[in-house]
């Protein structure tokens, strides 16, 4: 007999939901107990508003010494992808001055500090799928093979929820939020959707203007960290999301306003069904 358990909290700046199917529900508890403590653990390294956190120290000081394998990490792939972007995926929330060519951090072996002109960084676009992926290890780690977490769209799929069925999710239509534009099948995967579902939009750090011609982009990866920061790049720039598909082998589904749909051609094997016909 499996048994299924769900639960869901506030934490990372949204609502973060796991489901687990196992055969042992006391198992299940347990890890699912210890995924959010994981995420809890990683949401009090990078909340930039939690004034005991790394990275609101980094933000109140300029600069920190020995920084934790987690900040680092996650710091690491920002700028990874704020390089290979070419800008469009930046961290740095405030500047003195757009600046295409001025990275938004300093990483040394025992330091980071703020460059020159960036007065703060935010994480928000890149810790949440990283905190997925850490819970989702945690719960691999105790025996766990069936389960869904997701945190506020950013979703990791472990196994199949049963045997020959994979788990199937949702995506909305970001003018009508009820309606499902598509459903997609995963097992091992993830996926991160960005667009304007978000209530503070997402801004082009290169003209510090919101993003409008673009509705959502939707990217599916080994990896929810790979899947949140490919999303917002395909947000701001479909065209560069396309091109860093190849590079990372990720799939991608952009919606623009004008109706007009971009996608990887390996997209549409995820895909179930579709609910509106001109997305096809």
């Amino acid at each position: 007999m499996r048994f299924k358990i769900f639960s869901k909290r506030a934490l990372m700046g949204t609502e973060v939901a796991i489901t687990i199917i196992h055969d042992s529900k006391r198992e299940a508890a347990e890890a699912m107990d210890a995924a959010f403590k994981e995420i809890i653990r990683i949401e009090s390294i990078m909340n930039i508003y939690d004034s005991k956190s790394e990275a609101f120290k980094l933000n109140e000081i300029g600069c920190l010494s020995n920084p934790s394998p987690e900040l680092r990490y996650v710091l690491d792939r920002a700028l990874e992808y704020y390089e290979r972007s070419t800008g469009l995926f930046d961290i740095a929330i405030e500047r003195e001055k757009l600046d295409e060519d001025q990275k938004p951090i300093l990483l040394e072996d025992k330091f980071v500090k703020l460059s020159k002109g960036v007065r703060r960084i935010s994480l928000g676009g890149i810790a949440k799928g990283y905190a997925v992926d850490r819970a989702a290890t945690v719960l691999r780690s105790m025996g766990i093979r069936s389960a869904l977490i997701d945190a506020g769209g950013d979703i990791a799929a472990i196994g199949e929820k049963v045997e020959n069925e994979p788990w199937r999710i949702g995506i909305r239509d970001p003018l009508k939020k009820e309606n499902i534009l598509a459903v997609v099948k995963l097992s091992d995967k993830s996926i991160a959707t960005s667009g304007i579902y978000e209530r503070s939009g997402v801004k082009n750090p290169k003209t510090g203007k919101f993003v409008k011609d673009t509705l959502s982009a939707t990217v599916i990866h080994e990896k929810t960290i790979d899947a949140d920061a490919l999303a917002t790049i395909a947000l701001i720039s479909p065209e560069m999301g396309l091109e860093l598909a190849e590079t990372y082998q990720a799939e991608i589904l952009v919606i623009r306003r004008s109706g007009k749909v971009l996608s990887t051609q390996g997209f549409h094997e995820y895909v179930e069904s579709w609910s509106v016909n001109n997305l096809r």
